[in-house]
């Protein structure tokens, strides 16, 4: 897509399949209704990515997907997983009002800024112990400080889990 993609309020009754599609120009895909998988896995965001107040029914695959600019999607709706992993968001990124109904996988991601409430994301998360150390730090950063708390305990958790028991840490993290 050489110039701006507009799908303004579009009806998906099928997968929608960009996996490896470049974007160049402003892309709006928002209040669009994807009813079956979405796949934008792989996919280049030259410019400002619109997907504000989407209704994705299934899988979403935004995998290893690169943002270049700005990532909206804001009031957005996952019913099915919403998979970011080794995604990279390089602009402001908008998931404030955004829901979930199960996982939210962000293994791998990098991003620039993340405006997401912690309460919409900390029962849905999937993340490794990088990942959570940036959004502990980007919480900070926008002066989110009890959301950055509740962050880190939720690390402290997942870090103790993915130590062995034969490792004394484990036990003196657990009494901490």
């Amino acid at each position: 897509f050489d110039k701006n993609a507009v799908f303004l309020g579009n009806q998906f009754y099928r997968d929608a399949k960009f996996y490896k599609a470049e974007f160049s120009g402003i892309t709006y895909f928002s209040m669009s209704h994807f009813r079956g998988d979405a796949s934008f896995g792989d996919t280049q965001f030259k410019d400002t990515a619109h997907f504000d107040y989407c209704l994705f029914d299934k899988y979403s695959d935004f995998r290893y997907a690169d943002f270049d600019k700005d990532a909206n999607f804001r009031g957005t709706q996952f019913q099915g997983s919403a998979d970011f992993r080794d995604s990279i968001l390089n602009g402001d990124s908008d998931f404030l009002e955004t829901k979930y109904a199960t996982d939210f996988d962000v293994r791998g991601m990098k991003f620039s800024i993340l405006w997401v409430n912690w309460p919409s994301i900390a029962d849905y998360l999937i993340s490794d112990g990088p990942v959570y150390l940036q959004l502990i730090k980007n919480f900070k950063n926008l002066e989110q400080f009890d959301e950055a708390i509740e962050c880190y305990y939720k690390y402290r958790l997942f870090s103790m889990d993915e130590r062995s028991w034969s490792d004394t840490q484990k036990y003196l993290d657990a009494l901490a």
